[in-house]
């Protein structure tokens, strides 16, 4: 399996790989209208018959605070859509402005866990795109976290794969999000 989000990866993967590991900012869209298009016409290159299956890591973050979720969603988005590795994703979606006019440092780095200054809730909001719904991750209490997941992902991936992370989060948070996603994913 090979992991990428841009062209060559996606196409190394398509040609040779028994799967491909997406990033974990990608939307339901451009997972059918961009990666699959591009596994296909690569392996169909390669001379290979059988479609190169995803494994999708999906943003998401559950907290008995749907609000306080959502926030930490989406300061999981900006970490993400800062890389450049997000870039065709990004433009796909017409997030280009969003991301570049970051006046919060989020793509310069300055963000928890790369030894910046702490983002306070005015900054979580800045330089990323609009919201979790749009289908590049998902957030909630652990119901409506369930409720969004399958509304977006279901069958979207040959093989999900939630991811929730520290950065950004409050003391505790991490913890919080990572056994909400174990309620509603009955893990």
């Amino acid at each position: 399996m090979l992991a990428g989000g841009r062209a060559p990866m996606i196409r190394a993967a398509g040609a040779i790989a028994d799967g491909l590991m997406g990033m974990p900012l990608c939307s339901p869209a451009f997972v059918e209208e961009v990666i699959r298009p591009m596994l296909a016409d690569a392996a169909d290159r390669a001379g290979r018959e059988q479609p190169v299956p995803i494994t999708g890591m999906t943003i998401c973050a559950v907290s008995e605070n749907s609000t306080q979720a959502r926030a930490l969603a989406a300061t999981q988005l900006a970490v993400f859509a800062a890389g450049a590795s997000a870039a065709p994703l990004i433009a796909f979606h017409g997030f280009e402005a969003e991301v570049a006019g970051d006046p919060r440092g989020v793509r310069a780095g300055r963000h928890p866990g790369r030894g910046g200054r702490r983002l306070g809730p005015d900054a979580r909001h800045a330089g990323r795109p609009r919201n979790t719904e749009g289908g590049m991750g998902f957030h909630g209490t652990p119901k409506e976290a369930w409720e969004r997941f399958a509304a977006t992902f279901e069958g979207v991936y040959d093989e999900p794969l939630l991811f929730t992370a520290g950065k950004g989060m409050p003391k505790g948070g991490f913890e919080e999000s990572l056994l909400g996603v174990c309620e509603a994913f009955g893990m």
